[in-house]
């Protein structure tokens, strides 16, 4: 499956446990960016630490607070 499959899943899934629409627009707006920079259509399964790495050093140079960092961070890592 591609990384964009899994994400649609996974949106499903949050749905389905009848989360809060705020909730779930929070995890499309804070984990697009990270599949977007990987690139939707790479495999899932093919996920590297250092693909990981990058992406959290692109979040490290753009001009975000500490807090709105580790909420990309955290729901990255819930998705992931």
């Amino acid at each position: 499956m591609t990384l964009q499959e899994v994400f649609d899943s996974f949106i499903l899934s949050r749905q389905l446990a009848d989360l809060s629409p705020k909730t779930i627009t929070a995890y499309r707006d804070f984990v697009s960016p990270f599949i977007a920079a990987l690139s939707p259509d790479k495999p899932f399964l093919d996920i590297q630490q250092s693909d990981i790495q990058q992406y959290l050093l692109m979040l490290l140079k753009k001009p975000l607070s500490k807090s709105t960092r580790a909420t990309y961070i955290r729901h990255v890592k819930i998705f992931t």
